[in-house]
């Protein structure tokens, strides 16, 4: 008997565009710090294309990863969750810690000081400016 591969095959195109909406959210957030530290003026080009990237690519992440929704909820419920949480709150959890790890190391050069009672509130109100999307889309997916 030949063994049957459990795992369901990634589609390409689908990682490579989730990797181009992960880029640039990386260069929104580049942005964003350099104007908030005024390195940058509001008037930059830039700025202009931070604002035109905003408009979509989060929706388009979004839209990405239900694609293959259907396939995820096939899956009894236990397993269903322990999925969600490995891809989605695991990582949240982990960044979450990075970020405050990273602000207390960097704190006279961050724009946002850390704050330990805030971090601890992250299962309820996501700490950082770049994680809410981590936990939102582990509660649409629910």
């Amino acid at each position: 008997m030949e063994a049957v591969a459990t795992r369901q095959q990634r589609v390409g195109w689908v990682d490579c565009c989730k990797g181009i909406c992960i880029v640039l959210v990386v260069y929104g957030h580049i942005e964003g710090g350099l104007r908030a530290s005024h390195v940058m003026g509001d008037d930059s080009i830039f700025t202009a294309l931070r604002n035109w990237v905003y408009l979509f690519h989060i929706p388009a992440f979004f839209f990405l990863s239900g694609l293959f929704a259907q396939r995820t909820c096939d899956r009894p419920w236990f397993d269903f969750l322990r999925n969600r949480a490995r891809v989605l709150i695991y990582p949240y959890l982990v960044w979450t810690l990075i970020v405050l790890a990273s602000q207390f190391v960097m704190s006279s050069m961050v724009n946002t000081p850390p704050s330990l009672s805030r971090a601890l509130d992250c299962l309820w109100e996501p700490y950082g400016v770049g994680l809410w999307f981590l936990y939102s889309l582990f509660l649409v997916s629910l």
